[in-house]
């Protein structure tokens, strides 16, 4: 309905939606229109749904929907309008209670009539409520309203709240455990009440949250505290009506609006309303069925608990739910779907369908679309996370699921089609993408719940994969919840062994049977169901129990017959059901509930049965506008006639679908069909249904399209119609095959075959081949191989030629490899080939001898080319070329295992055609496949790798990821370890095997499974990661079912196992061999043997080792160029030379020749890849060498072995090295030697973590049993020594606490105590110089010691004894001092009286540090010698002791000050003695490494954070620096427990000290903030390179230095005008030229100047500027004025000769003057120039032409013009001739004549030369020029033109003399243009007379305006913007051109021109802008 004309009333608007009343003048009536003022997708849905109800509504109590119109913008809904207005506008205060009553019992008859016809409202509010004048009441707001009960169970689930928070009932907020009902309405209906009664609403909340709670937990204000004299009984009905409980509340709109009625009845009769009942015709008078699930507690609790542990554990858990039709189950799922809406799970559901059972996938398609949909819904900024999930998750095989989903192209987009896969990786493909899928769904948190109902009617696609997700370890986070019926015997096999299946894969299914109910139960659900006491029911539930069995379905089916039949009756008065059980039991009923419910159905309406069956024929679900279009009926009668099987309780509505109640509904409606017209009724609905549809495979409805089809195919009589239904077969089935569901595409092919033509094969061949194609593949996939065999030969007998029979072959060839038929596909292959002449040899020699011819071949195809070139070799373009490299191709896997002789031969011929003929999208495979042979028979690694690496790209190139991972395993694998160390092989690993899972190659994943593990092994891991990686992959195998790859990887964890010392380990069993011998697996046998020999020789047992390596040679060519090969040679090798001395001579030959052969091909290996090959060929030639007696050799050798292989960090093989060099020392008596390298090699093995290797080594070599030290020795000494040691003991432990002032105390205390002085000093060496540390004097108390710390030359000492002992570092003993001696003179010694005196020199490390002085004043001789040497003693100990803490404190100052600027700078410090593997960390390095400070440190502590992938560099660097002593400076990255990394600098040096042993002692800085500048800085530099090489543009880097240098030196000398110097110095431009070089330019630049390549253009640049020095000048001025750009256009030469012109930019980056670089950016401007140029000429030519035709038009006026001074002439020239012809001639009036004929000739010149300008073709010529003269004199053109019209020029003129730079004569023209336009509008408009104003006026002082305004018609307003179009024109015999040339005119001037209405005179008004003359010197100067 189109509102164009209408006025719109805005009636209520709360932002989401507007409803208006629509009138439009003039007509009767008006309409509602309900307006999405947001139109996002939830408003337009909205108002679609309100539309889809427009059948239900009834015009009496609901605003009628009458249209939809979604492309008006905004989306707007009609509704009828009968005049009412929202309730909300009457809410600004309470209403009267009268009003109330009578609105509210209005809306509670409203809201019955909606519940009535099933619609739950749920959003009851008063803006949906329409009021009338007779307060009558309508609802509209119908846009998210629920048609039946499982819309509303479906509510519960969904994570989106739908309403109004402030009407909201609780159980609608989604926080409680049930679905909303019709009680919800009510309660809504009660928030209404209280807002009309109160004026307000019963709660007030400022956020959703606050809101949810109100309802939920609050209760309201009664509402007769805010309205007084409020009726009791009034406000007891909103209350009630308020419940939170919905049981609590009235349980029908019908019950609340009777008391409202009563209510307002007694009001009115009494003004008064006594206290009543509530709720007593409260009733349903329908049977409701209880929410409550009755006898399934047990079952639910399991459940739930299953589900919990899903989301505990995060595991994934299957139950399967079994039981007879309509026991319950999927209502049991339905009820836990409820009980679980608190835990947020996400749930998803879909059902097979028993009509539909060749459709693949139905449940899971339903399950998916269900939650698309749900995501749809969501905010925008929530969907864009899913959005990002699901594509990363699906990429890049999203067109698999969209396939299936469409709708999931909303989400993430269009995806990109997927490749042709065989069925085998097609459908590992397909489950890939589904688990991912449901990967994004199910998540810990909210786990996934998945529910597949009626198991029973599977199809086979979709029951393998619930198989598979029920048994895939990647599953997590889910429950998978089957139903199905367990007495239908046709799929109890399948289901039973499906159960079986998932049991054997490991899982443990939980079933539960459902019973049907015990009495008791049903008792309880009867009562439930009539709303009556269990024990009221009882009986009437013994009889319907009896009658069903139990079964809850059939028992509501019965009750409901019942109840139909009138033998249950509802008593309105009582309020309650009743019934006679006589009347029952006499009554004659069915107990087969089929009888039951075809009774049920035939007491509907013919019509609505008609439709029933109609329905049941489309599904259990079908869409209503589906069923509408195939009855060809309009929707809303199709709708009406279904609504009494609705009421009946037969259907449910589901949004704009219908759904059956039961499965047992459908089968009784489907029967209503006799079964003779059932095909008839499918075919009328397929054809009904394939008329909507396209024919394709896209379309989803293909498969329902085609079921009907084929179930009334036998029916079909028209041709036509049988082969678009074959057409339709076909796309079915290959939609079906892209889907892996090849059982239902086999169904479909097969329907088609059966329909096909006899002339078939004739008419449409290509359609019939490919059917038959198909057909073929899929019966091959279903294992019925003979009847797939004779197909292939049916096809190849009718293929047209050999590229048809080619697709044959190729398809079989890929099916008999699928099938393990490798020799007879290879046969095949030999056939097909033959076809394109392409023969292979019958026999292995022909094969060898060919290939040698084929490989000289390849060097002359190459034709000189390079390797890497090829990938830009054309494609092949001939189709037999390109068939025969695809057939070459697809037999390389054939011949590879069944015939290995022609595998070389078959991939050298599609090298060489490839080569030949260009490249195919399977080339690639073939060049990567050449590489392996080149590496494994030619030995050319440097080609292999280029051809492998070459392979990658080309692949790429082509886009063909089926490849992708093959190719990158042959590289990784094969090819990339010959040249590049054996880690770099791991991540090349990675990027396969997630290459493979994409394209679903689990073949090909299962081959890399293994082989990682064994590079694991190779680089040196550690063997317990090695495990892990084992068990990671052991567990992928193992899932997809490769027992062979599973039990090789068993081997490998076995070979593991016993290196690292555990017993009964799986490489000695048999068992798992076994396996993989008879899968033939050629791989998994060469491994094991290899595996058994290494093992083997590392256990010292050689000849089992060599038996095993015999067993290994026959299978060496299954690991052709694997990383395990040379490891083969490597250990046969040494095994043989193990043997040497126990060999004969003879065997010593062979031998030796063997390991000679053996060391050759190491030294070539060597030479290609040093890291991988060096120290293994290094430690061959050791072992040559020790058994052929070179032992000075040898042992140079093994020690560059130990070297090498510490170097490139095979720790492995460094321990074999250290223990073959140990016992080459030990044979030879060097026992010191060898236990020094057996203890290396116990180290390796240790870090190895081959524990066993390390028991073996020390069982063998005793020297490396490491005994607990043992200290059991005697001494003998004197007792003075023992004194003496003594006394340093004491000292010792006093000495221990580093307190100085307890260290002084003590010490005094000894010295005075055991020398026996009165007084002691202690002098001590400071800085300053000495110090007085303490004086210590005995007293009464003992000895007081006192701290003065004076200097010592203020101390009362004997200073000459001091000076004595400082100088001579020498004690002195003076037994009497006052004796004579030389200091018996010293003050001191005289004042005191001393006699005894002794001195001792504090010495530590022969540097005197202080002093100790004792003196006794009552004895001489007090000091013994003996007691001297203790005292000395002691005082050596206390100067150590005191330094040490002197030191101590300074160091624990210094270690402050070190810890903190340690952390400033994240620096730590360590110190590791290796011996006792003691470490030392500061602080810092504890924070670094993040362990706690009081963790102990070790090297395993600090090696357990190093990142895994640099652990094993750290180890070897480690390692190498305590090996070799030397300094390390080495870098890494830990990873931190919160996954956090940070990147380390480690420094240090290595210390080695006799008593400490070796030390390793370094810093450790934390440089995550530098590294990650770093890394910062070289992306910065890659964008820079990137954009450098890759900008479309002449880039080139200029070094300028030496010219800024010389810059500089002339703004040093004072030049500050470059431009005078330059003038005044002629050659020093060129000088400067010479200074500039170029440094690197881009590949554009080369191109540019037609160089060869990018090195041509380097070098000196003065050769650019040739053309024009002048630029550089320019360029040189600009920077020496300070500007960091400088831009213009210019010209400039190539190097081939030409010259073109640029835009020249030079720019100055940031930091030029200290780097000197300079970037010139140059745009080619040559043919842009030239196009503007022609442009310029084109646009003259068109100027000059309209110029001249304009002049045509003007030939009168122009003629007017030129008659006026010609006749002048003529009349003057006579009039002279009068004069002169007088008798006395008058010469003066004659001069004065020809006066006047001069200036009218010369006026007739100037009309000419105007003409002549405007007529000739010229240069443009721009000249400064006053604006008005020119518009004066263009004026003169049409003066007589104007006046022959009547018309008048009114002239305006600016003020003052505008100035403009133009062209003359083109300004003229448009001035001429626009002034003809606007005479020619006036005389099209009969304008007779009038006046044409042109005017000029400055806008500003820099531009002026000339305008034209007319007297005219004026211009319609919707052409303004094109009247200056070329072309457009709105004259009869125009052609459009004048006003677009003016235009052109005026931009070429740096103008604008416009039009508008804005005409004085009422016409059109034209008007151009022009720039003003900037200066007085550009007027002077003219031309521009």
């Amino acid at each position: 309905m189109d509102l164009t004309g209408f006025s719109l009333e805005p009636l209520h608007d709360d932002g989401d939606m507007l409803l208006c009343r629509a009138r439009k003048p003039g007509a009767p009536g008006s309409v509602l229109a309900l307006v999405a003022a947001k139109p996002a997708s939830h408003s337009i849905s909205r108002l679609e749904r309100e539309y889809g109800l427009a059948s239900l509504l009834d015009p009496e109590w609901a605003a009628q929907p009458l249209a939809l119109d979604l492309s008006h913008v905004p989306p707007v809904l009609i509704l009828d309008d009968s005049g009412g207005a929202p309730l909300s506008r009457l809410l600004n205060r309470p209403l009267a209670l009268p009003r109330f009553l009578r609105i509210a019992a209005s809306l509670a008859q409203a809201i019955a009539r909606a519940h009535a016809r099933g619609i739950l409202h749920k959003d009851i509010k008063p803006a949906n409520v329409l009021v009338d004048a007779s307060d009558n009441v309508r609802l509209t707001g119908f846009g998210i309203a629920a048609m039946s009960r499982i819309e509303r169970d479906a509510a519960v689930s969904s994570t989106l709240i739908r309403g109004t928070l402030m009407y909201m009932a609780p159980e609608q907020t989604g926080r409680m455990n049930r679905p909303p009902d019709e009680r919800s309405d009510l309660y809504s209906f009660g928030v209404v009440c209280y807002e009309m009664l109160t004026g307000t609403p019963p709660f007030s909340a400022s956020d959703p949250i606050e809101w949810i709670h109100c309802h939920v937990a609050r209760r309201p204000v009664p509402p007769s505290e805010r309205v007084q004299d409020l009726p009791l009984v009034v406000e007891h009905i909103v209350e009630k009506l308020l419940a939170k409980n919905p049981e609590d509340r009235y349980q029908t709109a019908t019950g609340v609006h009777v008391d409202l009625l009563r209510c307002l009845s007694e009001w009115e009769t009494q003004h008064a309303i006594a206290p009543f009942a509530l709720g007593t015709r409260d009733a349903s008078y329908r049977i409701r069925i209880p929410e409550k699930l009755h006898g399934r507690d047990a079952q639910i609790d399991q459940l739930i608990g299953t589900f919990d542990q899903v989301a505990t554990q995060g595991d994934t858990q299957i139950v399967f739910l079994s039981g007879y039709a309509g026991v319950g189950k999927s209502s049991m799922v339905s009820h836990l779907q409820s009980a679980l809406a608190g835990a947020r799970p996400v749930f998803a559901s879909g059902k097979f369908d028993q009509y539909r059972a060749d459709t693949p996938y139905v449940p899971l398609v339903q399950a998916f679309q269900s939650l698309v949909r749900n995501l749809l819904v969501s905010g925008d900024r929530e969907l864009e996370q899913w959005q990002h999930a699901l594509t990363e998750a699906l990429a890049p095989n999203g067109r698999l699921m969209l396939d299936l989903v469409p709708e999931l192209a909303l989400i993430i987009g269009e995806q990109p089609a997927v490749p042709d896969l065989s069925p085998d990786d097609a459908r590992n493909r397909l489950y890939i993408a589904f688990r991912r899928f449901l990967g994004v769904f199910a998540q810990p948190g909210h786990p996934l719940v998945l529910f597949v109902d009626d198991l029973q009617w599977h199809d086979a696609a979709t029951l393998d994969f619930f198989v598979h997700l029920a048994t895939h370890r990647d599953v997590r986070n889910m429950l998978l919840i089957g139903a199905y019926r367990d007495n239908e015997a046709g799929s109890q096999v399948r289901l039973a062994t499906m159960i079986d299946d998932i049991r054997k894969a490991g899982s443990k299914p939980h079933l539960l049977e459902l019973l049907p109910l015990s009495m008791t139960s049903a008792a309880e659900f009867v009562g439930d169901l009539l709303r009556c006491p269990a024990a009221t029911a009882a009986p009437l539930a013994e009889l319907v129990h009896e009658k069903t069995g139990g079964n809850p379905f059939y028992l509501v089916q019965f009750l409901t017959a019942l109840a139909d039949d009138g033998l249950i009756v509802f008593d309105h008065q009582a309020g309650i059901w009743t019934w006679s059980l006589p009347r029952i039991r006499d009554r004659e009923l069915t107990d087969n509930v089929a009888d039951l419910m075809a009774a049920k159905l035939y007491r509907l309406p013919h019509a609505t049965r008609e439709v029933l069956s109609q329905l049941a024929i489309l599904g259990n679900i079908a869409n209503l506008d589906a069923l509408a279009r195939t009855r060809d009926e309009p929707r809303a009668s199709v709708d009406m006639k279904l609504w009494d099987a609705v009421n009946a309780g037969l259907l449910h509505r589901v949004g704009d679908a219908f759904m059956f109640a039961h499965d047992r509904v459908q089968e009784a409606a489907y029967a209503l069909i006799p079964e003779a017209d059932r095909p008839a009724a499918h075919l009328q609905l397929g054809r009904a249904l394939a008329s909507e549809a396209p024919a394709d495979a896209a379309d989803p409805a293909i498969f329902d399209i085609v079921n009907h089809l084929n179930r009334g195919a036998s029916l079909m009589t028209d041709e036509a119609e049988r082969q678009h239904t074959v057409a339709l077969n076909f796309a079915a089935g290959r939609r079906a095959m892209n889907s892996a569901a090849f059982a239902s595409a086999r169904n479909y092919l097969s329907n088609g075959v059966a329909l096909i033509a006899e002339n078939a094969w004739s008419r449409d061949y290509d359609g019939t081949f490919d059917l038959y194609l198909a057909f073929a593949e899929c019966q091959f996939v279903m294992a019925d191989f003979a009847d797939a065999d004779a197909l292939f030969d049916t096809i190849l007998g009718r293929a047209r030629s050999n590229l048809y029979r080619a697709r044959v072959h190729a398809l079989r060839m890929e099916l008999y490899q699928v099938a393990g038929r490798y020799d007879e596909s290879f046969d095949v292959a030999r056939e097909a080939l033959r076809e394109f002449g392409v023969l292979l040899p019958s026999d292995d020699e022909g094969a060898a001898l060919q290939f040698e011819a084929e490989l000289r071949d390849v060097a002359a195809n190459l034709a000189g080319r390079a390797i890497d070139r090829l990938v830009d070799a054309p494609v092949a373009s001939d189709d037999a070329a390109r068939t025969i490299v695809d057939l070459l191709v697809e037999s390389m896997p054939c011949a590879f295992i069944a015939r290995p002789a022609f595998y070389p031969l078959v991939t050298l011929k599609a090298v060489n055609l490839s080569l030949r003929a260009g490249n195919t999208d399977k080339s690639s495979f073939a060049y990567g496949n050449y590489a392996l042979i080149l590496v494994s028979r030619i030995g050319d690694i440097v080609s292999a790798v280029q051809f492998s690496e070459m392979s990658l790209r080309l692949n790429e190139r082509f886009d063909n990821r089926r490849f992708q991972g093959k190719l990158l395993h042959l590289h990784g694998n094969h090819i990339n370890f010959w040249r590049r160390h054996l880690s770099t092989d791991l991540a090349i690993l990675e990027r396969a095997s997630a290459a493979c899972l994409d394209v679903g190659d689990l073949a090909f994943a299962g081959y890399l499974a293994f082989t990682t593990v064994w590079q694991t092994i190779e680089k040196g891991a550690p063997l317990a990661d090695v495990q892990r990686t084992a068990q990671t992959h052991a567990a992928f195998a193992q899932q997809s079912h490769n027992d062979a790859v599973y039990e090789t990887i068993r081997l490998q964890q076995g070979f593991v196992a016993a290196l690292q010392g555990h017993s009964g380990h799986a490489l000695d069993d048999d068992a798992s061999l076994a396996v993989v011998m008879r899968a033939n697996f050629g791989c998994g046998i060469a491994f094991c043997h290899i595996m058994r020999m290494i093992h083997a020789f590392m256990d010292g047992r050689y000849r089992a080792a060599l038996g095993a390596a015999r067993e290994a040679q026959s299978t060496l060519n299954a690991v052709m160029a694997l990383p395990i090969e040379p490891t083969f040679h490597f250990f046969h090798a040494l095994t043989l030379v193990a043997l040497d001395a126990s060999e004969n001579e003879n065997q010593q030959a062979e031998s030796r020749r063997v390991v000679h052969a053996v060391c050759d091909k190491f030294e070539l290996w060597a030479k290609h890849c040093p890291a991988n090959f060096q120290h293994r060929h290094a430690l061959l030639r050791a072992e040559v060498a020790r058994v052929e007696g070179r032992d000075s050799e040898a042992m140079l050798l093994y020690e560059e072995a130990v070297r090498l292989a510490r170097e490139h960090g095979f720790i492995h093989l460094q321990g074999l090295s250290h223990e073959l060099a140990g016992r080459f020392y030990a044979e030879r008596g060097l026992g010191t030697i060898a236990d020094s390298y057996m203890l290396n090699a116990r180290a390796c093995y240790e870090r190895w973590g081959a524990t066993g290797k390390v028991d073996q080594l020390v069982r063998r070599y005793t020297a490396l049993q490491q005994d607990a030290f043992k200290s059991d020795g005697a001494i003998s000494t004197s007792s003075e020594q023992l004194d003496l040691a003594t006394v340093v003991s004491v000292s010792r432990s006093l000495f221990s606490g580093l307190d100085m002032n307890e260290l002084i105390h003590t010490l005094m205390r000894l010295a005075l105590e055991h020398a026996g002085g009165s007084r002691c000093v202690l002098i001590l060496k400071r800085p300053k110089g000495l110090v007085v540390e303490a004086e210590a004097a005995t007293c009464a108390d003992g000895v007081n010691v006192r701290l003065p710390k004076i200097r010592f030359e203020e101390a009362d000492l004997p200073e000459s004894v001091l000076r004595y002992v400082i100088r001579a570092s020498d004690s002195l003993l003076l037994d009497d001092a006052s004796a004579v001696t030389p200091y018996s003179l010293d003050d001191y010694i005289r004042r005191h009286g001393s006699r005894s005196i002794l001195c001792l020199p504090l010495i530590k490390q022969a540097r005197l540090v202080g002093v100790l002085y004792l003196e006794n004043n009552l004895a001489s001789n007090a000091f013994t010698p003996a007691r001297t040497a203790m005292l000395r003693l002691l005082a050596t100990q206390a100067a150590m002791s005191l330094e040490s803490a002197r030191l101590y404190a300074d160091l624990q100052n210094a270690e402050a000050l070190l810890a903190e600027a340690q952390r400033l700078s994240s620096t730590g410090s360590f110190d590791w003695h290796v011996r006792s593997g003691e470490l030392f960390w500061s602080r810092e390095s504890f924070r670094i490494f993040e362990y706690d400070g009081t963790t102990t440190p070790t090297i395993a502590l600090m090696l357990a954070r190093v990142h895994p992938e640099d652990a094993a560099y750290m180890r070897l660097v480690l390692d190498r620096a305590t090996r070799d002593r030397e300094p390390l400076d080495v870098e890494c990255r830990l990873l931190l427990p919160d996954g956090s990394v940070r990147h380390l600098q480690l420094i240090a040096r290595v210390v080695v000290d006799a008593d400490a042993g070796m030390r390793v002692v370094g810093a450790l800085k934390d440089i995550t903030t530098r590294k990650r500048a770093h890394a910062a800085l070289a992306r910065s530099e890659h964008r820079y390179r990137t954009l450098f090489f890759d900008m479309p543009v002449g880039l080139w880097q200029v070094d300028a230095q030496p010219l800024m240098t010389l810059l500089a030196e002339l703004r040093a000398e004072g030049v500050y005008d470059v431009s005078r110097y330059i003038d005044e110095h002629p050659g020093w431009l060129d000088s400067a030229m010479e200074l500039l070089r170029v440094d690197e330019v881009n590949i554009h630049a080369a191109q540019m100047f037609g160089a060869r390549d990018r090195t041509v253009l380097l070098g000196p640049l003065r050769w650019l500027w040739r053309e024009r020095p002048d630029t550089f000048r320019r360029v040189l001025e600009s920077r020496y004025g300070g500007a960091s750009l400088f831009q213009e256009q210019t010209k400039l030469p190539t190097l081939d000769g030409r010259i073109i012109d640029v835009l020249l930019t030079v720019a100055h980056p940031g930091g030029a003057e200290e780097s000197g670089m300079v970037l010139i950016s140059l745009v080619d401007l040559t043919e842009r120039i030239r196009a503007e140029e022609l442009l310029q000429q084109l646009q003259a030519e068109f100027a000059h032409a309209a110029r001249v035709s304009m002049l045509g038009e003007l030939t009168a006026s122009i003629a007017h013009e030129l008659k006026q001074p010609l006749a002048a002439i003529r009349m003057n020239s006579s009039l002279g001739n009068r004069w002169l012809d007088r008798s006395e001639p008058d010469i003066a009036e004659a001069r004065l004549v020809n006066q006047h004929i001069t200036v009218d000739a010369q006026r007739a010149v100037e009309i000419v030369d105007r003409i002549h300008a405007m007529a000739t073709r010229r240069e443009l010529k721009r000249v400064a020029a006053p604006l008005d003269p020119l518009v004066d004199e263009a004026l003169l053109f049409l003066h007589h033109e104007l006046h022959k019209r009547g018309i008048a020029i009114v002239r305006k003129r600016a003020a003052g003399v505008p100035v403009v730079i133009v062209d003359r004569v083109q300004l003229q023209q448009v001035v001429v243009n626009l002034v003809v336009n606007a005479m020619q509008a006036m005389e099209a408009a009969a304008v007779t007379g009038g006046q044409i104003t042109v005017a000029t006026h400055a806008l500003d002082t820099s531009s002026v305006t000339c305008s034209v305004e007319d007297g005219g018609p004026g211009i319609d307003l919707g052409n303004v913007k094109r009247v200056f179009e070329s072309f457009y024109t709105t004259k009869a015999g125009g052609m459009g051109m004048g006003l677009a040339i003016s235009r052109s005119i005026i931009e070429m001037h740096g103008g604008t021109i416009a039009a508008d209405n804005a005409s004085a005179h009422g016409g059109a008004r034209f008007f151009f802008t022009l720039p003003l003359a900037a200066s007085s010197a550009e007027v002077n100067e003219g031309a521009v």
